[in-house]
């Protein structure tokens, strides 16, 4: 009697082993992807931010008129604005890096 006590622990922990290299597999899935998505993300921001980033340095380095310059600055604000929407919408928005 004392070795049924003893196989069916080990029997659970191999049933738990199983279960646990299957769960790793059904969570590899959807965090490669959220991986990704952070990646295009923080690409897709890097490159937005530098664009208006160089945008403002143009238009600081020009002449124009206040009016000019405040309207550049909205349309800067809306772009960035815009960006942040697009990343609020995709998956995994709950994770920063």
């Amino acid at each position: 009697m004392e070795m049924d006590s003893h196989t069916t622990p080990s029997s659970k922990l191999t049933q738990l082993t199983e279960s646990l290299k299957l769960e790793h597999q059904f969570l590899r899935v959807p965090f490669e992807h959220c991986k990704k998505t952070i990646r295009a993300n923080h690409r897709t921001i890097e490159t937005e931010v530098s664009s208006v980033i160089a945008a403002i340095s143009d238009a600081a380095d020009s002449d124009m008129s206040k009016d000019d310059a405040f309207k550049h600055l909205i349309s800067f604000v809306s772009r960035l604005q815009g960006l942040e929407r697009k990343r609020k919408d995709q998956p995994c928005q709950h994770y920063n890096p």
